[in-house]
């Protein structure tokens, strides 16, 4: 018998989303008290991060690419982009780029506002008219072979290889956040740079050119891949790559010193191991150490048909890149 279907949105470019966001986010780290405000006001959520601002070079377009990836994904139905106006990654310019993807986007400037005052006015105005948007949106059946499953192993576990297989079965495509030795069996059939995530034609993560002779409402004959991510760091940092990669869900296998980290846009299901770390903080993950691949499908499931997952419940959702330069 075939896992179940469920209840999804269904984007213009026939993906599916399992998650309906009004996206508020911040160009740069100073505009992101802003952005949480206005995105508190009209029910979006906002993005907390420590970038945009004095990055040159590879570190500057990293994380314009990620924000163009993140706010293009498919779990996110509109943005509303907030913006300093003096950052180094400039918010109009990032706005203009996610509507040409065709995102609904909307755009508010602090400076261009008169100050925080002004763009918090602005930004709920125009939020809310996204939101009224968003919430016309009509949600219909969909299938796992639809969902783009996006694994964070940072520990050495079975589990992540059995998972990829079993979420192959079903049909989904898997993006793995960055190859190595913790990996065990887990391969890739495909490799590709964080760098240009959320960018490309055809992979997993954007399953829309694969399935372009499709009907909008026929997916499910989409290859499943696993692909790799390069460069996209490591822990939770990598949750930023899957997700402006297309990933609906991801799911983490953190170190047994890390704990555990939700993302803005993409439930996080959480699996701890058996660590003092993860003992203490154990009502933090959603499942334990005894769990099996099978167990952890059916959580990714729940969470596609609509159950929070525990950082989602949480509020836990910041977002970390990895750095490409040396700083000083």
């Amino acid at each position: 018998m075939g896992d179940p279907a469920f209840q999804a949105w269904r984007r213009p470019d026939g993906r599916i989303a399992v998650r309906n966001h009004l996206l508020v986010l911040p160009s740069v780290l100073c505009a992101a008290l802003v952005a949480q405000d206005v995105a508190a006001a009209v029910g979006g959520v906002a993005i907390a991060h420590q970038h945009g601002c004095s990055q040159v070079g590879d570190d500057g377009q990293q994380t314009a690419h990620a924000f163009e990836g993140i706010a293009c994904a498919p779990n996110v139905g509109a943005v509303l982009v907030v913006s300093l106006g003096c950052e180094t990654v400039q918010g109009r310019a990032l706005a203009d780029r996610i509507a040409a993807r065709g995102q609904r986007t909307e755009f508010v400037g602090i400076q261009d506002a008169g100050g925080s005052d002004g763009a918090r006015t602005a930004g709920a105005t125009l939020g809310q008219t996204l939101r009224t948007e968003l919430e016309t949106t009509p949600r219909g059946a969909a299938s796992a072979a639809e969902l783009v499953i996006g694994l964070e192993v940072s520990r050495p576990t079975p589990l992540a290889a059995a998972l990829a297989d079993r979420a192959r079965a079903a049909g989904a495509a898997v993006l793995v956040g960055e190859a190595s030795s913790e990996m065990g069996e887990l391969a890739g059939d495909r490799v590709a740079a964080f760098a240009d995530s959320g960018r490309r034609d055809g992979t997993p993560g954007d399953r829309s050119a694969a399935a372009s002779d499709q009907a909008a409402g026929d997916r499910s004959a989409a290859p499943a891949h696993t692909t790799i991510l390069t460069g996209a760091g490591h822990g939770a940092q990598q949750h930023a790559a899957l997700a402006a990669d297309g990933a609906h869900i991801i799911v983490s296998f953190p170190d047994g010193a890390q704990p555990p980290a939700g993302f803005p846009t993409c439930p996080v299901v959480a699996v701890r191991t058996a660590s003092r770390v993860h003992d203490a903080l154990a009502d933090e993950f959603d499942l334990g150490p005894d769990t099996t691949a099978d167990r952890i499908w059916q959580r990714v499931l729940e969470a596609a048909a609509g159950a929070a997952t525990t950082a989602e419940s949480l509020g836990a959702g910041p977002l970390a890149l990895p750095r490409l330069a040396m700083t000083l």
